[in-house]
């Protein structure tokens, strides 16, 4: 079974080498992550004690605000 073609909304750059791509949901309450040809599954959008957005990603947070818009 073919997987869904990835849609990146904005990317996190952690080194020099890549970073994460993110895809939001059509509603806006989750998204995936993408790092390198990884691809997550489909997780809902959380928020910390500081109102910050965030996903995680094989136990890591990853807050929203640190990705850049793309298209």
């Amino acid at each position: 079974m073919k997987t869904p073609e990835f849609k990146s909304h904005g990317f996190y750059c952690v080194s020099n080498f890549g970073g994460y791509e993110i895809e939001l949901s059509d509603c806006g309450g989750a998204a995936r992550l993408k790092y390198y040809d990884k691809v997550s599954r489909w997780q809902e959008i959380k928020y910390n004690n500081a109102s910050e957005s965030y996903v995680t990603y094989y136990g890591r947070k990853i807050l929203l605000n640190n990705f850049i818009k793309v298209n």
